[in-house]
């Protein structure tokens, strides 16, 4: 039971690094606030990929749209923050979904996806 968790732990956290991964490259312009509600509306789309379906159309453009309106360091850490919260709620995310999501969509991220992303940047 404590591996299922610490395996359910990790996944969470790769979840939350790749969202954060889409947010550290994008251009600086846009939104000065953004709410976990918005954060979620962006990243909903993808749960059924995450969770075993198909990377939809919906969720690239999710991605992408997330990516773009990071457009201060605090508006990033928001949306980390968010991501990271929501992401420990899903089990079954691999380092390996995360890369189908950013080749498939097209989304270029300059880091590489890690286990615990850092929301102070």
């Amino acid at each position: 039971m404590a591996a299922a968790a610490a395996a359910a732990s990790r996944r969470a956290s790769l979840a939350a690094s790749f969202l954060l991964l889409l947010l550290l490259a994008a251009p600086l312009r846009g939104a000065e606030a953004i709410t976990c509600a918005d954060v979620i509306s962006y990243v909903g789309p993808c749960v059924t990929y995450i969770t075993g379906g198909e990377i939809s159309q919906a969720c690239c453009s999710g991605a992408k749209e997330l990516r773009d309106v990071a457009s201060t360091t605090a508006v990033r850490r928001q949306i980390c923050s968010c991501l990271k919260s929501e992401a420990s709620s899903y089990s079954g995310l691999t380092v390996d979904a995360f890369d189908k999501i950013v080749a498939q969509c097209g989304v270029s991220l300059p880091y590489k996806i890690g286990a615990d992303p850092n929301c102070s940047v």
